[in-house]
């Protein structure tokens, strides 16, 4: 067993899932993370991870609440980011870190 691949190839089942069944497969991959972010549950960082002149998108959720919140929650957290990557890619964010009516309505389209 190794902890490393069982929790992140966990994660990417979730949001494989997601992607097909909520954005019909339209996310392309990103980097997905884990991260102690202060206040937060989790967070998508555009085109943070770069390789060559190719940039990559981020989703981490905070570990520490991994455990402590219902399953339910935690992957309402991963597609709450998920909706930040769509807008990214087709649609237009707001500002940095902050949610906007086509996000609002987006969330409200996903349920």
């Amino acid at each position: 067993m190794d902890p490393t691949d069982d929790q992140f190839a966990a994660y990417r089942r979730m949001y494989d899932y997601f992607n097909r069944a909520l954005f019909a497969g339209s996310l392309r991959p990103v980097i997905l993370n884990f991260s102690r972010a202060a206040n937060s549950l989790g967070f998508f960082a555009p085109e943070r991870w770069e390789r060559g002149t190719n940039t990559t998108h981020e989703i981490s959720l905070n570990p520490a609440y991994l455990k402590a919140r219902p399953a339910r929650d935690v992957a309402s957290t991963l597609v709450h980011e998920m909706a930040h990557l769509w807008q990214q890619e087709c649609g237009t964010p707001g500002r940095r870190g902050y949610h906007n009516e086509e996000w609002a309505q987006k969330m409200d389209e996903l349920g």
